[in-house]
């Protein structure tokens, strides 16, 4: 009986270290994600919520892409050119994201433009989930 006990225990503990030892690291992805359209197109959840806002009619209105409408996109690699970098904010100092399973990438403009980008770790793997688009000038 004490053998089985230790046996299972075991069993937990490998089968929980290989689930964390899983879990992808969102720099990793989000590089290749900005770089590779079969990766990204492989990494978005089908139908995808995109919100943004009308502002003929000053409202907010959702609608969700499909695959077939959806078209790749660089995020911050199109803008490279023009900088050597991107900017990263922290909820603490030690410069450390705490581990959870979600990530929201957003660009802030000077034209009051916000575009958001959420991801979601799903099994250990990171998939854009949403796009949030508050652009005045698109």
């Amino acid at each position: 009986m004490k053998n089985k006990i230790l046996l299972e225990l075991f069993l937990l503990f490998v089968i929980f270290t290989n689930v964390i030892a899983q879990n992808e690291n969102f720099d990793d992805f989000i590089n290749k994600f900005c770089q590779d359209s079969v990766f990204q197109f492989s990494r978005v959840k089908f139908p995808l919520l995109y919100i943004s806002w009308d502002y003929d009619n000053d409202r907010e209105y959702e609608i969700f892409i499909n695959k077939e409408l959806y078209k790749f996109d660089k995020l911050y690699y199109n803008l490279m050119d023009i900088s050597d970098g991107y900017t990263i904010f922290y909820d603490n100092f030690e410069c450390n994201f705490r581990d959870t399973d979600e990530r929201v990438f957003q660009w802030k403009g000077f034209t009051d433009m916000d575009r958001r980008y959420y991801f979601n770790r799903i099994n250990g793997k990171w998939y854009l989930v949403k796009i949030l688009d508050y652009d005045p000038l698109e």
